[in-house]
């Protein structure tokens, strides 16, 4: 009896190749899709960020007031009037004696996240000198509306960079935070120069009458010695 079947090695080796040969395919098939996947999801996301850089440069086009009244509509009933009524002391606050087309030229300039809070914090400052009213409450309340409505008049892409200010703290409460923390620090420095002053004013208070003590003593001692030497001089004639 043989020791190998050639005949079945060789119908082993013809499987083995063909199930290799499987094997490759579906490999490179594999590859293929995951490609085109890569690709299509690229694809898809150039997609949209052309969509939304089209959105923004549609959107740059229309004034600070305009942008504030399109996001009006995605307010809720109870707060939709409210915020209607603010939007003209809103675009006041931020936009100052600016004409439309300087403002929004400004606002196409900002591209950074750095940059759009810069702006904000800025132009709020003005507001931050005066006691807190009811145009702060406002931009406290619709602090995610304002931010959104201003970096949507900005180059700022994605979209999430500037939603992340909106999202993240509050702005407006940070600026009035700092502000007073910023006020409190003067305060205690003005403070304690005051008291260094009035330290200073006391020790110059302090040495002039030790002087003058000094000035009375030498003067008596003067006197005393004077006295002195006339009743020696005296008794010294006599005789």
């Amino acid at each position: 009896m043989p020791l190998f079947d050639s005949e079945n090695d060789g119908s082993s080796s013809s499987s083995d190749e063909e199930a290799n040969a499987a094997m490759r395919a579906e490999i490179a098939r594999k590859n293929k899709e995951e490609r085109e996947k890569m690709i299509k999801r690229r694809r898809e996301a150039e997609a949209r960020e052309e969509e939304q850089r089209f959105k923004l440069e549609k959107i740059s086009d229309l004034t600070l007031q305009e942008v504030l009244e399109r996001k009006a509509l995605l307010i809720g009933p109870e707060d939709k009037n409210d915020f209607k009524t603010f939007i003209p002391k809103v675009v006041a606050h931020f936009q100052k004696e600016e004409k439309d087309e300087s403002f929004n030229q400004r606002m196409r300039e900002i591209t950074s996240i750095i940059g759009l809070t810069n702006f904000i914090v800025e132009r709020h400052s003005a507001l931050l000198s005066e006691p807190a009213g009811d145009v702060e409450a406002f931009l406290k309340k619709f602090q995610k509306e304002i931010v959104e409505s201003l970096g949507e008049m900005t180059k700022i892409l994605p979209k999430e960079e500037y939603l992340k200010l909106a999202t993240l703290g509050n702005v407006f409460v940070d600026s009035r935070e700092k502000l007073m923390k910023k006020e409190a620090m003067k305060r205690n420095m003005d403070d304690f120069m005051e008291r260094a002053r009035l330290v200073r004013i006391q020790e110059e208070q302090e040495e002039e009458l030790a002087m003058d003590e000094l000035t009375n003593i030498f003067a008596q001692t003067n006197i005393s010695f004077d006295a002195s030497v006339t009743r020696e001089m005296a008794v010294t004639i006599d005789e």
